[in-house]
């Protein structure tokens, strides 16, 4: 089965930069908007200001997990 993720907003937090972009660019491929995040802090930012449908975390990070 294939889903339309066209129109999709993703939040997706990792704090390693290679990673962050690598798996950004993958899951953008896929067809969502994905907006990237570097820590808990700066995702809760992010959440302030813009509407996300879902959100991708890694759950070991400087600042705040």
């Amino acid at each position: 089965m294939v889903f339309d993720l066209t129109g999709i907003r993703v939040l997706y937090v990792e704090d390693e930069e290679t990673l962050r972009g690598l798996i950004a660019e993958v899951i953008a491929d896929e067809g969502p908007e994905v907006v990237t995040a570097e820590d808990g802090l700066r995702a809760l930012e992010v959440l302030e200001k813009e509407k996300i449908d879902v959100i991708l975390s890694d759950v070991r990070m400087p600042h705040m997990d």
